[in-house]
């Protein structure tokens, strides 16, 4: 099946014909059939060096600011060239795919990170919180908020909780309460009411530092929505501020019906305690001006 020679060529070796042409490059040799290489033949080139009779080499003019060098080898010839590195081939992509299974096997986030890299969100949600929480004492929140984040660019919504936590803490990223506040209110939007009412406190503590009233507002309105449907937190939060009148008009009676509900029938100690602590910073408020007046009125 071997072309025949088109014509003597001298028998070089390839370092003598890259000398002679030094332009050639090997990412520029290609393998042809016999009939393109009588085509080859048909446009008038001429080979420039031969190999033993088993391969042909054509200079087949500059392409670009190269030259191209054509390489036909008989197919008998390139089989048996192949077949050994054909054997290799076949025997490195067996020890390959035994090394993964081997670390399949012992990894038991294999399947979970399988799914997140196909984009499922629960998966990538999974595997940020195993990355964030579940690597002993090695948390690793650079990798975590990879993982939370394209889950919650999808909308799952313990992830934009999560990408929250991370803003605001500085987890993994630079602490930035703006974007904290950013992935908090898309979470509570959703329901989520750890995110209501951490948003709540989020925008209270950029208020204070801004001085933005509407922002000490939206802060008010998150914990009066949470209050309303019965998280106690927010609801001593709510009674703090209707108490100071931040974000809303002063009603420090409502705020004490509300704290001393809570101290009595507190669903936890933890919500007892601080409503307690907060009642009597209330009443110790309320006491001084009543001291100071007595003192005034004592004087001669």
């Amino acid at each position: 099946d071997a072309p025949p020679a088109a014509g003597p060529a001298p028998a070089l070796p390839l370092g003598a014909v890259r000398a002679r042409f030094p332009g050639w490059s090997p990412a520029s040799v290609f393998a042809v059939r016999p009939a393109a290489l009588e085509a080859l033949r048909g446009s008038g080139a001429e080979p420039s060096a031969g190999a033993d009779g088993d391969a042909l080499f054509y200079a087949a003019g500059p392409v670009g600011d190269e030259w191209v060098g054509v390489l036909s080898v008989p197919p008998d010839a390139l089989r048996a060239a192949l077949r050994p590195v054909g054997r290799s081939f076949r025997r490195d992509m067996e020890r390959k795919r035994a090394e993964a299974a081997a670390r399949t096997a012992n990894d038991p986030w294999a399947d979970v990170r399988r799914r997140a890299e196909a984009g499922d969100a629960k998966a990538q949600y999974s595997l940020g919180y195993g990355f964030a929480n579940d690597r002993g004492d090695r948390h690793d929140w650079d990798n975590a908020v990879v993982w939370f984040r394209k889950a919650a660019e999808q909308g799952h919504v313990e992830a934009q909780y999560a990408m929250g936590t991370a803003y605001w803490n500085g987890f993994g990223v630079e602490k930035d309460w703006g974007e904290a506040a950013v992935w908090l209110r898309k979470a509570a939007g959703q329901g989520h009411a750890g995110a209501r009412y951490a948003l709540g406190n989020c925008l209270f503590a950029l208020a204070k530092k801004t001085g933005a009233g509407e922002t000490m507002e939206e802060a008010f309105s998150w914990f009066q929505k949470g209050g309303e449907q019965g998280d106690e937190r927010c609801g001593t939060m709510l009674a703090a501020m209707l108490a100071n009148g931040e974000g809303c008009e002063q009603d420090v009676e409502k705020a004490v019906g509300i704290l001393r509900n809570y101290v009595e029938t507190g669903s936890t100690e933890e919500v007892r305690k601080w409503a307690a602590v907060i009642l009597r910073q209330i009443e110790k408020k309320a006491a001084a001006p009543a001291a100071a007046e007595s003192e005034e009125g004592d004087r001669p």
